[in-house]
């Protein structure tokens, strides 16, 4: 029978002196790795897919551009035209001296859902009121997409890469942690004979 090289009997003296006082530890990382894993698969089946972050604001700044485009409709029929742009959108909660009037024609908050104004202007004789979405700023994706009063049901925009980062975050992820923990867990399990490890 070929003797073992000192090198390998080394490794196993090793192992027979460590691994004891690792393997409680190697157990618990598994144990605890197995809990976060499915903590995570939860929210993302849940949270993530049914409301994703920051789609509740944007659902109400769209309700709210719709109602925008009535209450306008009905100060054009009391009054003979839009508001002007300098008065803004406040002349549908107060009177800014039009003959007329007959409001208020709006309850809606005059600031979108991220507590910014509503922009409002007069183009090609059409209101239209925007919302720049949840970063405030021109353009965006996701969320952060532009809302506007005559389309406000227009899809919303993602980019390749965040669309990417987001499938891997939250269904790639959360199972290669459960799969990495439960390998542990049974790697652990299966060196428990007298504490050495395996051959």
């Amino acid at each position: 029978m070929a003797s073992r090289s000192p090198r390998i009997e080394f490794l196993q003296a090793v192992g027979i002196v460590i691994y004891p006082a690792l393997r409680p530890a190697t157990k618990l990382l598994a144990m605890m790795g197995i809990a976060v894993s499915l903590c995570l698969i939860l929210y993302s089946l849940t949270v993530i897919c049914v409301i994703p972050a920051g789609s509740t604001q944007y659902a109400i700044a769209r309700v709210e551009l719709t109602r925008f485009t009535e209450a306008l409709q009905k100060y054009r029929l009391d009054c003979g035209g839009y508001p002007d742009p300098r008065v803004g959108l406040g002349a549908l909660v107060t009177n800014p001296g039009a003959k007329g009037w007959n409001g208020p024609y709006t309850k809606e908050p005059l600031r979108d859902p991220w507590n910014r104004p509503f922009l409002y202007k007069i183009s090609g004789a059409v209101p239209l009121v925007r919302s720049l979405g949840a970063d405030g700023k021109p353009g965006g994706n996701l969320f952060d997409t532009d809302l506007s009063s005559d389309t406000p049901l227009a899809p919303i925009h993602e980019s390749s890469f965040h669309a990417a980062q987001t499938f891997f975050d939250s269904r790639i992820a959360p199972w290669l942690v459960l799969g990495g923990s439960v390998y542990a867990l049974i790697r652990a399990r299966s060196r428990r004979v007298a504490g050495f490890p395996p051959r």
